[in-house]
């Protein structure tokens, strides 16, 4: 399969000896040999035609120029195809559907005609869709005629799709792709205002599947039947199974189910099933090509995809390994198979199998950026930047790449700096509701909640069901202190997501802030059913123990957080407090100790220390422990009431041994 970059390095300029731009030519290969392709309307006024190929080196572009041959035999003026030989080009060729069906998402590159110094490698134009028929496309010939044999045009008649789009000039011969996978269906061959007008790909085929020297099209199907009438097929073989010649009879369906164009149905239809969100659909469709060619990697890659929307990672992960089984080198699948490691939680196996992707195509912008999306999840947010810089060098209107720059900043602390990648998202995509939402949480962290929640709304004016944003507006007002009306919000992300567990949380933490601490412990609960490691759920739970007089119960859950982080600083903390409670006073320095060791700026845990010193009658070092928080927060109030508490004791010791 095809990745997007292999589209855009593929792509050439067709132009005459002088060099002068005439049009976007593409390669595909077909029986081993591979052939430009390009309009005929490109080529009909050329001297010579030449192809030019923008290549980097030591981050340099450099032309290069080859001279094309005009194969007569493969060409047709009369549909506007023309089909050329270049020899020593070393431009690998796309890949090919045998036939175009209509209605489904597709992407042109192409050259821009008067900007080719902006776009040296050509420009994109994406979210395209084909009309869901072919229309009759005429165009006037002219009276030209020149020395070459292709210095001719006559008339053009054929059915061609439309795409509603706007194109600029020089995209005449460009590729048109699938953007699920990547494989060529046509060739834009005209525009006006609206539209771009597409040539199938079964009609750029068809002089070449009128010579009968040639093979297969293409190793995953046999020979198709264009054409053909399959009610007829099926008739001569009941006739031969009467005949009981049950081997000729099994020749005769095979020629039904293996067509190319039977293939290739079942395929795509599966793929709008699985764009319609119907995934259990699409898998059963899937498996229907299988059943046919057991070794189709698009079909064993796009079966894990959808085992993987529906949550059977493990068992997508098993597919995607079938896949690379026949294709070692599929990009795609290697992503895939990367992108499910991550999502359980595999970071650094994810990490292995993006750099697989990689070694093999080096510009895949989806791995560049999904690498920094797992070392992001690993905490290494400022590695993870480089990746995403690498994603937007070669592609920078990469909108995801955009908003994880703007979410590691976020998680590194450089709010502003993250609020600037998140416009930058919004500027190409004012809908992309990752941003929207990640906007909201910057304005969360700075304190400004009343501005967060209006980028909440954003979020789900287009997205009613975006769990996320209904959380964290819940957040927005919990920190605003309206904890009553921020139930509401988390209960809504639940009944989206029963397994959304920061909602849970936040849910029982709004509870605990009413005092609620029974209900509170029920949906720290819930939470913990589904993810019985998360120490700050723990951690939360012993805090609602605390708060209701539970404290020896407090202490387990705490420790069971601990298990998990030693050295986690707020139930280091606690836990100090919960002895002290208990009046354990030595034990409980020793856990507030443990917390100064790794935050030794906490005065609110240096303070406490020294309360619990006061308590257990050690005035003087007491005092050195509020003195030490007085240096970090000169003002603390409750640090220097209890000083001067500890210096009255001091005092009154002084006084009775005099």
């Amino acid at each position: 399969m095809s990745s997007i970059e292999d589209i855009r390095d593929n792509i050439v300029q067709v132009a005459d000896s002088k060099g002068t731009f005439n049009g976007t030519g593409f390669f595909i290969e077909i029986d081993e040999r591979k052939y430009c392709l390009t309009c005929h309307h490109c080529i009909y006024g050329l001297d010579e035609i030449i192809v030019l190929r923008n290549t980097e080196i030591n981050n340099k572009l450099r032309l290069e120029k080859y001279v094309a041959e005009w194969i007569k035999e493969y060409s047709d003026m009369n549909k506007d195809i023309a089909v050329l030989a270049v020899k020593d080009c070393p431009i690998e060729p796309l890949k090919n559907s045998p036939v175009a069906l209509g209605g489904l998402q597709v992407l042109v590159w192409g050259f821009v005609g008067n900007d080719l110094y902006h776009f040296p490698k050509g420009k994109p134009v994406e979210d395209c869709y084909l009309s869901k028929i072919p229309f009759p496309f005429p165009w006037e010939g002219e009276d030209f005629k020149g020395i070459n044999k292709w210095n001719q045009k006559p008339e053009v008649r054929l059915n061609a799709y439309q795409i509603k789009n706007k194109f600029q000039r020089g995209f005449s011969g460009s590729p048109v792709c699938y953007e699920i996978t990547n494989q060529v269906v046509g060739m834009l061959t005209a525009k006006d205002d609206d539209y771009g007008y597409v040539i199938p790909i079964q009609t750029i085929l068809e002089r070449f599947e009128e010579d009968k020297s040639r093979a297969k099209l293409s190793v995953k199907v046999s020979e198709p039947h264009r054409g053909s009438d399959t009610k007829k097929i099926l008739e001569e073989g009941k006739e031969l199974l009467n005949k009981k010649m049950y081997d000729e009879a099994i020749q005769k369906y095979n020629e039904v189910i293996s067509d190319t164009n039977y293939l290739t149905a079942i395929f795509y239809k599966a793929y709008a099933l699985s764009q319609m969100g119907r995934h259990r659909d699409a898998i059963m469709w899937y498996d229907k090509a299988l059943s046919i060619n057991p070794k189709d990697v698009d079909s064993l890659n796009n079966k894990g995809l959808g085992l993987e929307y529906l949550g059977h990672v493990d068992e997508a992960i098993k597919w995607y390994d079938k896949a690379l089984a026949i294709d070692p080198k599929y990009v795609i699948a290697l992503n895939n198979k990367a992108e499910a490691l991550d999502e359980l939680h595999n970071y650094e196996e994810a990490i292995k199998w993006y750099d697989k992707a990689l070694a093999i195509d080096p510009k895949y912008t989806n791995s560049l950026n999904n690498k920094g999306l797992a070392l992001s999840h690993l905490g290494k947010y400022k590695e993870a930047i480089k990746w995403y810089d690498k994603a937007l060098a070669i592609d920078p209107n990469y909108v995801s790449a955009l908003n994880n720059k703007g979410w590691a900043l976020y998680n590194l602390g450089n709010l502003e700096e993250a609020i600037k990648w998140y416009d930058k998202a919004l500027a190409i995509d004012p809908r992309f509701i990752h941003s929207l939402n990640n906007m909201a949480l910057c304005f969360d962290q700075l304190g400004n909640f009343d501005e967060a929640i209006k980028w909440y709304d954003k979020a789900l004016a287009i997205d009613p069901k975006y769990a996320f944003s209904w959380n964290n507006k819940g957040w927005a007002l919990h920190n605003l202190g309206n904890n009553k009306e921020s139930i509401k919000f988390f209960d809504k992300a639940i009944t989206i997501d029963p397994k959304y567990v920061t909602a849970l949380n936040n849910k029982a933490e709004a509870l605990d802030e009413l005092h609620n601490y029974e209900e509170a412990i029920k949906w720290y609960d819930k939470a913990l059913a589904i993810d019985p490691n998360n120490a700050y759920i723990l951690s939360n739970k012993g805090s609602a123990y605390y708060k209701s007089g539970k404290t020896k119960e407090a202490i387990k859950w705490y420790d069971k957080a601990l298990a998990i982080d030693p050295k986690r600083v707020t139930t280091l903390y606690n836990k100090g407090l919960a002895l002290d409670k208990l009046h354990n006073y030595e034990e409980a320095i020793k856990w507030y100790d443990k917390a100064l060791a790794i935050d030794p700026n906490n005065f609110t845990t240096l303070n406490n220390k020294g309360w619990t010193l006061y308590k257990s009658g050690k005035y003087k070092e007491a005092i050195k422990s509020y003195d030490k928080a007085l240096s970090i927060y000169p003002y603390y109030p409750n640090a220097l009431n209890n000083k001067n508490l500890a210096q009255q004791r001091i005092r009154k010791q002084v006084q009775k041994s005099g």
